[in-house]
């Protein structure tokens, strides 16, 4: 049972940090917004009602390392908030505190108090790590029906993984994001982007970058799919002409895929700044997308160790 704060607690604001899992289906986005016409939760609000329920006060905003739309998953979101909260002795049952009150939809893995006040989960992030499934069969399938997008018609792997490749290195993403984003500088550097055939009816596309703009993951993957699904008019080269133009090109080829076979999977933050202890959270994840990409080693020569992160981020 956690106490309630006291007034030597309060007067010592520190940093808390989350990692966090969810399904997306029954969750209205990651980011609490005004005026967005849903019942459904998003990740926030849930978070933030847990916290106030356990007694433990929130002096500024709680901020997501990455945004997510309603509809997308995640394995390994990262948030922190300010608190006064001081009960130190009881932060190893904070997170199944929590867990007692979120929805069974959300759960948070870990958390850790940060010391550094420099620490910010989206603005320390070197690089975000997003999974795209696909489900091929030629029926639908219940188990998999909100975790994937299943496409029935036959495509051509090969030009998947061709376009897949065209949009490695540093972009202007401009042809590649939704209407209604307002940043400014559209340029990400995309680390990796692959595709994998995992079994007979699975296929699944990573993608890590610095950062991405609105929707553009999904945007992306939609544009791979059209180009794959017919590359003889549409072949994979057509991402680098839209990559080059910019904003003075064409919309992109394809639709925007659907919400549901989307998944973050990890954040990356440097190594060299403690911001957590040696078992802490930055060495889980890293090792998670370390041991994931086991043999690739394009993605761990030019993943950023270290170094400046992305002083603008939309997602």
């Amino acid at each position: 049972m956690l106490s309630m704060t006291t007034k030597q607690d309060a007067e010592t604001t520190q940093r808390l940090v989350f990692l966090l899992e969810y399904d997306g289906t029954n969750l209205f986005g990651s980011q609490a917004q005004r005026h967005r016409g849903s019942a459904l939760p998003t990740v926030e609000d849930a978070l933030i009602l847990a916290l106030r329920n356990l007694g433990i006060p929130i002096h500024r905003p709680l901020i997501l390392a990455s945004r997510t739309d309603a509809g997308v998953h995640a394995y390994g979101q990262v948030a922190h908030v300010d608190t006064a909260w001081g009960a130190l002795r009881q932060i190893s049952c904070l997170a199944s505190a929590l867990n007692a009150k979120l929805p069974a939809a959300i759960a948070v893995k870990a958390v850790q108090l940060q010391a550094d006040p420099n620490f910010h989960s989206r603005h320390s992030a070197l690089a975000r790590w997003y999974r795209y499934r696909i489900f091929t069969a030629p029926f639908r399938s219940p188990h998999t029906a909100n975790r994937s997008w299943h496409i029935r018609r036959a495509f051509s792997l090969e030009a998947l993984s061709e376009a897949a490749a065209q949009v490695i290195g540093v972009h202007s993403f401009d042809c590649f994001q939704a209407v209604g984003s307002v940043v400014r500088d559209t340029r990400c550097h995309v680390y990796h982007c692959a595709v994998q055939q995992t079994s007979e009816t699975e296929i699944k596309i990573d993608i890590v970058a610095n950062r991405f703009l609105y929707k553009m993951v999904r945007i992306l993957v939609g544009t791979m799919v059209t180009i794959a699904l017919n590359p003889s008019k549409n072949p994979p080269g057509r991402i680098s002409e839209y990559l080059t133009l910019g904003s003075h090109g064409p919309n992109c080829l394809g639709p925007v895929a659907p919400a549901q076979g989307l998944f973050l999977m990890a954040i990356h933050y440097p190594t060299v700044l403690q911001y957590f202890s040696t078992q802490g959270l930055v060495q889980h994840l890293n090792q998670q997308m370390q041991t994931e990409f086991t043999g690739d080693e394009n993605l761990f020569c030019n993943l950023p160790r270290d170094g400046k992160p992305a002083s603008m981020v939309d997602r």
